[in-house]
């Protein structure tokens, strides 16, 4: 590249001197001063004639020199150890439920709604088939109703190794806390279909349709249906939130007996509203005069219920 002084005169004394304050490395006494013919040239033009001045040549490196090992520095800061609580034992947390349906009027007023539909229909449950309770270990909601269960039990005298129990979703820890209070675990999925031979209450909060139809499919005879308290939700309003013609090809027992069911709702409960709400005690009307035909199926019942 050429420069006139003209041109640029500054730019011309500061190269100028740059080349003369540049440190140079020690040179030896055989070496030329001039670079050898591989090192750069810088040309300026001045006065209209070409005058040659060398770059510097390049600096010798010492390569001897090697870093020290890096070795990072460990975080100093102080961890604060948090002490977990320990989480207290399954049946302890039940007990728990339990007192806090004792706290008011709630579980006396269901107990004695319970009773009173016993005496009226002269049933007397000495057996108990829970279905769809849920995981005590992980839903406050199911503890509450393994809590009322257990207050059944105890308002009508039935003993828990007559209490037959059975939900899918059921943990080692449910199945561990259900042997400890002597209940029957039962390991087959039956989809409801369990036939009753006797008085039997079934505690079912907040069963799906399909449940409930099979259980009431299962059972559908004179005998075994006079043998049923549900204690679940009201079977009305299925028949209220569903088309007939869904009910009729999904659930046409339950459709069939909601005309004849009796059924006495329990108050909603203030420690748990949503474990209990739309909870009724429900049996078939005694005194309906149901013709045999009327369980011979016509059409509406089920395949395969007699």
């Amino acid at each position: 590249m050429y420069l006139t002084l003209k041109q640029c005169p500054r730019l011309a004394f500061l190269f100028i001197m740059l080349l003369v304050v540049w440190p140079r490395a020690p040179r030896p006494a055989t070496q030329s001063f001039f670079p050898s013919a591989h090192h750069k040239r810088a040309a300026i033009t001045l006065n209209h004639h070409n005058f040659v001045v060398p770059t510097p040549p390049f600096m010798s490196l010492d390569t001897s020199f090697q870093y020290s090992d890096f070795k990072p520095v460990a975080s100093r800061k102080k961890r604060k150890h948090k002490v977990q609580s320990e989480r207290p034992p399954l049946l302890t947390t039940v007990e728990r439920a339990r007192e806090e349906l004792a706290k008011d009027d709630w579980n006396a007023q269901c107990q004695r709604i319970l009773q009173d539909h016993l005496t009226a229909h002269a049933l007397c449950p000495s057996q108990l088939l829970c279905l769809g309770l849920g995981s005590p270990s992980s839903s406050p909601n199911s503890r509450a109703q393994l809590a009322f269960l257990l207050e059944i039990c105890k308002s009508i005298a039935i003993e828990n190794g007559n209490v037959s129990i059975y939900d899918p979703v059921f943990s080692e820890e449910d199945n561990a806390l259900f042997q400890e209070l002597g209940f029957r675990v039962l390991s087959e999925n039956k989809d409801g279909k369990h036939p009753l031979d006797a008085p039997t209450v079934l505690w079912m909060p907040h069963c799906d349709l399909d449940l409930y139809e099979s259980v009431l499919a299962t059972n559908w005879s004179r005998e075994q249906l006079g043998y049923m308290v549900l204690i679940s939700n009201r079977l009305g309003d299925y028949v209220d939130s569903n088309p007939r013609r869904k009910l009729e090809t999904r659930a046409p027992c339950l459709l069939r007996l909601e005309d004849v069911m009796q059924c006495c709702m329990l108050p909603d409960s203030p420690a748990f509203p949503t474990a209990f709400n739309t909870i009724g005690v429900q049996s078939v009307d005694g005194n309906a005069e149901l013709p045999e035909s009327w369980f011979s199926g016509n059409g509406a019942s089920p395949s395969g219920v007699p």
